[in-house]
């Protein structure tokens, strides 16, 4: 959900603000998106295969993804995105997987006992104050095409910096 959150931000201000949007998209060095390719890609294998190895490749992954972010830190909005970015790594990094905490997880209608991955998602049920504060933990119903999804306060933190960037001024820096 948040990926497609994301997807829909970057096409709205490419669309909307396209001189806004190909300027944040200059100050990105070329090695941005590979960087990001790779870490994503590495989480998305790492949700897969599970185990130890899994947990491996989601630390790594999100470790790329982070090195990825640091450019974004110019960005309006780009020390939101990592600060939130960073919170969803260290959760999932202790956990494998995103944490949800199970009294969360039991008022989104999901009864699971803790330590059970929820299949075709991110998520694990979890407990401890780590997955109280850092996991998923803000719901949100749209009861009208019957979809339920939980939010966690990094990745508030994220959509809040995608829309700072989004709707904020551009400032020009010089690559030296």
């Amino acid at each position: 959900m948040l990926a497609l959150i994301v997807a829909a931000g970057a096409t709205a201000t490419v669309l909307l603000r396209r001189n806004h949007a190909l300027a944040l998209a200059a100050q990105l060095d070329r090695r941005f998106a590979a960087l990001c390719l790779v870490g994503a890609g590495m989480e998305v294998v790492g949700l897969r295969v599970g185990g130890l190895v899994g947990h491996a490749l989601i630390v790594v992954g999100l470790g790329t993804l982070l090195v990825a972010g640091w450019a974004l830190r110019r960005w309006p909005g780009g020390w939101l995105l990592l600060l939130g970015l960073m919170l969803n790594a260290a959760a999932m990094a202790v956990y494998g997987r995103m944490p949800m905490a199970a009294d969360v997880a039991h008022a989104a209608g999901l009864i699971y006992p803790v330590g059970t991955a929820l299949v075709g998602n991110k998520d694990i049920v979890a407990q401890g104050w780590l997955a109280e504060w850092l996991g998923d933990r803000f719901i949100l119903e749209l009861p009208i095409i019957h979809y339920t999804s939980v939010w966690s306060f990094g990745d508030m933190l994220l959509l809040s910096g995608i829309g700072r960037a989004a709707i904020g001024k551009v400032h020009h820096v010089e690559r030296g």
